[in-house]
């Protein structure tokens, strides 16, 4: 699966700046990408300079981006997909921001309204607005300062956050990332137990190494977290198998199992009985 902005720092294709602050990617792709899952682990910003994003939110429903459009991420796994225009490439700048810095740019109000969502498109920009959100990442390329640098992207971050959307949602996003270490695990492991993740990237969701991850989660809940996400996802599929919607093949594929056969063994192992049994009552 791609991290972002992990991902992208290590590949030398695409041009990057790596701050305290946050990263900025400039990313560029000669080919369509075809939907796949994608981990953003920080709070991030995508500017599309050419061609098209798509990407599916928490409610499953379907995202157009086209080129002029500003998206905002929330940290968690995104399904997204990229179209390049028609005689160029798909080009957008990827600006993600590390949570303490955020906080202290943008503050967190008492009075905050809960918020859910995990993502927005920013599509009716004016071309004023457009441009000087495009103008950040280039202009910080150009510079040396590292406090000039920092001045930018928080007037960047304020910017982006004139749409009431926008800073809402990155407002939910600091108030759940500051309370208990606790909360916001058993927060992430609800949110994500079914998104295709290994371990390692459930770890970078939480901001731990995967080492204290490990240590943390068997002392919390007395098992391994692969363990406790294969439980989990059991009984999800048990769920399914009651309401006799399903196929046995589509039940395997909507936890995360790419062989049936193996499904059925471990549903077996845990219930003592097969899905189709399940099923039929």
């Amino acid at each position: 699966m791609v991290t972002i902005p992990d991902n992208f720092i290590s590949n030398n294709l695409h041009s990057n700046i790596v701050l305290r602050q946050g990263t900025i990617i400039d990313y560029k792709s000669e080919e369509d990408m075809a939907a796949q899952h994608v981990l953003i682990s920080l709070p991030t910003i995508v500017l599309v300079r050419s061609g098209i994003k798509k990407f599916k939110s928490e409610s499953n429903f379907e995202h157009l981006a086209p080129s002029g459009s500003m998206i905002a991420f929330r940290s968690g796994v995104h399904l997204m997909s990229e179209f390049c225009a028609e005689e160029d490439a798909y080009q957008s700048f990827v600006v993600s921001f590390e949570r303490d810095f955020l906080k202290q740019a943008i503050g967190v109000p008492s009075d905050l309204a809960a918020n859910t969502s995990k993502s927005v498109v920013v599509d009716n920009l004016s071309n004023e607005e457009w441009e000087q959100l495009l103008q950040t990442p280039s202009v910080i390329k150009t510079l040396n300062s590292e406090t000039e640098k920092e001045f930018r992207l928080r007037k960047f971050i304020l910017q982006a956050m004139e749409n009431p959307i926008v800073r809402n949602m990155f407002y939910n996003e600091i108030r759940d990332w500051g309370t208990s270490i606790e909360y916001r695990i058993s927060s992430i492991l609800k949110a994500h137990y079914l998104s295709p993740l290994r371990v390692s990237d459930l770890a970078a969701l939480c901001g731990m190494s995967l080492s204290s991850f490990k240590r943390y989660f068997n002392k919390k809940y007395d098992t391994s977290p692969r363990e406790w996400l294969r439980c989990k996802r059991l009984d999800y599929a048990y769920r399914l198998a009651e309401k006799n919607e399903l196929s046995v093949q589509e039940i395997c594929e909507s936890i995360g199992y790419r062989d049936v056969s193996s499904f059925i063994r471990a549903f077996s192992r845990k219930f003592g009985k097969t899905p189709r049994a399940v099923s039929r009552g």
